[in-house]
């Protein structure tokens, strides 16, 4: 009995020394990757954000949402979306602002108010009463242009072409749809009183008989002759002044009494018919006598 209780002190003894041991002993590898693998995941600290920070960041809060979806991993995707948002929203308003208020950036040292960009801008602002057609300006040009038209024409041009050039070098003008009916009546009346004194001298022109007295030989030569231009000038002088002074006022035919046309002066004595053009579709034609002047 008594050897029995003292295997028995032995063996609490020994494991006593175990347990003692093994707890001074330093942990096996085996032991240190079991212990590892349990140790709960701490929160990572953020060392630098991946996002740029400014100001309004900070001033929204918007810095404290994003460092905390760097450590969690939620909340990236909203984060994305209210940036989006932000951006587009600022856009926006961007947009907003240049269409309905004069911003600073009208009066920078780029801007160009004489530019083709800004004229039809311009155009909408300065048309007032004048035609606007299909996006063009309605014109009146004072001068020849090439490739747009006449003194007097009514075109219609783009609004960068008339701001940019036509204006800038007084070459036209424009011009409404009134104003076009006004001068076209205008200009009926003007030339219905044309044709009424076209008509007019035509009657007196035709009961004219000029006489030219110039030197000839014995067989009825003349010593010179009588040109085209000596005849219309005696025609104007039988006239009030004035009467036959347009550029359309021309001695357009000579004919002897035979109908031959006379391409040069008079050369003979004898009887002529000429015909001077009072307008485009108006002349009359008037008898010319060339005779031998009396020594």
């Amino acid at each position: 009995m008594e050897s029995l209780l003292r295997s028995v002190h032995h063996l609490i003894w020994m494991l006593f020394f175990l347990s003692a041991s093994a707890k001074a002993s330093p942990p096996s590898t085996h032991q240190r990757l079991i212990v590892s693998t349990f140790i709960p995941p701490a929160m990572p600290s953020l060392v630098a954000s991946s996002f740029p920070t400014s100001s309004s960041d900070k001033a929204d809060g918007r810095l404290a949402r994003r460092n905390h979806a760097v450590a969690t991993g939620y909340g990236l995707f909203e984060a994305v979306n209210n940036e989006g948002n932000n951006c587009a929203k600022k856009k926006n308003n961007a947009t907003i602002r240049r269409t309905t208020s004069s911003s600073s950036c009208w009066h920078g040292r780029n801007h160009n108010p004489t530019g083709p960009l800004y004229a039809s801008r311009k155009a909408s602002v300065h048309l007032g009463a004048s035609s606007s057609k299909g996006g063009k300006v309605q014109v009146k040009l004072l001068k020849y242009v090439e490739g747009t038209g006449s003194i007097g024409d009514i075109v219609l041009v783009a609004p960068a072409f008339f701001e940019n050039k036509l204006k800038r070098t007084n070459s036209a003008i424009l011009i409404s749809d009134e104003e076009v009916r006004a001068e076209k009546q205008s200009k009926e009346r003007l030339q219905q009183a044309q044709l009424d004194q076209a008509l007019d001298m035509q009657k007196k022109i035709q009961e004219v008989t000029l006489s030219f007295f110039k030197k000839a030989g014995p067989e009825g030569h003349l010593f010179g002759g009588v040109g085209r231009k000596d005849i219309l000038d005696e025609l104007k002088r039988t006239f009030p002044v004035g009467a036959l002074e347009g550029k359309q006022n021309k001695i357009t035919l000579v004919e002897c009494s035979n109908g031959l046309e006379i391409k040069g002066d008079i050369k003979e004595v004898g009887s002529y018919t000429s015909t001077v053009s009072l307008l485009t579709d108006i002349a009359a034609t008037f008898r010319v006598e060339v005779m031998a002047a009396l020594n």
